[in-house]
């Protein structure tokens, strides 16, 4: 039984980054730096692991009022690791210690149970103060071993629902940062299409803007053209009424003076100039 003792505590071993593992039952472990390993205890052998830490010399952190509970320092949401191997570290050696006891006392009472009976006072038996003593260090070691083991289970308690309460935090957060997402989204859309509504009805409105500007150039330009068109339309009538007035009084004018060579020819001798420098003819 302390052989198997000694087996189940030098189980303990640093893997790495502060973490220590027991390598006597299978899937127990001590918290991590980071306080979140996962921390079962699953003792299905029957061999029990004892061991009396308040006899051995050893001295642990004690809690208030109980001189056997070990405490650790927290850091962060578990145990500091650091204390917890010095603490193993030193259960290690007390229980290679025991084991040697034991080992002794086993080899002095297979000595002594082949020595002649006549050797031993009779109704005396020399093993049972040791044998009372040996059960009792191994009770006080069960005692301690079932304690860690409760420690362990609720810490692993404390771990899960606080990762619990942590992931649901988390899965909270996300769904709110996801709804205010959405939301910032459809009012960047709704600002988007507001926008884009108002530059069309801008350019909407400029360009009738512009429609009816160019419709009233278009109208002053066909007043001002008809108006030239009139005003050259008037001057035109003018100038025929003129030319028209001019040829009158050159035709009368004509007729005139036909009539007057006419009533001349008669009396008067015609002259006939054909050339400045010539002489007149008759």
């Amino acid at each position: 039984m302390s052989s198997n003792a000694g087996e189940a505590v030098r189980g303990f071993r640093t893997n790495g980054l502060g973490r220590s593992t027991y390598g006597g039952a299978p899937g127990w472990q001590l918290p991590s730096r980071r306080g979140k390993a996962n921390l079962p205890i699953s003792v299905g052998s029957d061999r029990r692991i004892r061991m009396a830490t308040w006899e051995s010399g050893l001295t642990p952190p004690a809690a208030a009022g109980s001189s056997n509970r070990p405490t650790f320092g927290t850091v962060r949401r578990g145990y500091d690791p650091a204390q917890v191997l010095e603490y193993l570290s030193r259960v290690a050696d007390q229980v290679e210690a025991l084991q040697s006891e034991v080992r002794r006392l086993q080899a002095e009472r297979d000595q002594r149970s082949v020595a002649p009976k006549e050797q031993a006072p009779a109704g005396q038996d020399g093993y049972e103060g040791v044998g009372a003593r040996v059960a009792g260090l191994m009770r006080a070691f069960d005692e301690d071993v079932e304690r860690l083991r409760r420690d362990a289970q609720e810490e692993a308690g404390r771990i899960v629902a606080e990762a619990s309460a942590e992931a649901e935090r988390v899965r909270h957060e996300a769904e709110r940062l996801r709804a205010e997402a959405g939301t910032e989204i459809e009012r960047i859309q709704v600002e988007a299409k507001t926008e884009a509504n108002k530059v069309r009805l801008d350019a909407q409105c400029q360009a009738e803007e512009v429609r009816v500007q160019a419709a009233e150039a278009l109208r002053e330009a066909q007043k001002e053209s008809d108006k030239v068109l009139s005003s050259l339309a008037s001057q035109r009538q003018a100038l025929l009424g003129e030319l028209r007035a001019i040829r009158d009084r050159m035709l009368g004018a004509t007729r005139d003076l036909e009539a007057t060579i006419e009533g001349a020819s008669a009396e008067d001798p015609v002259v006939v100039v054909e050339d400045a420098g010539a002489k007149p003819r008759t």
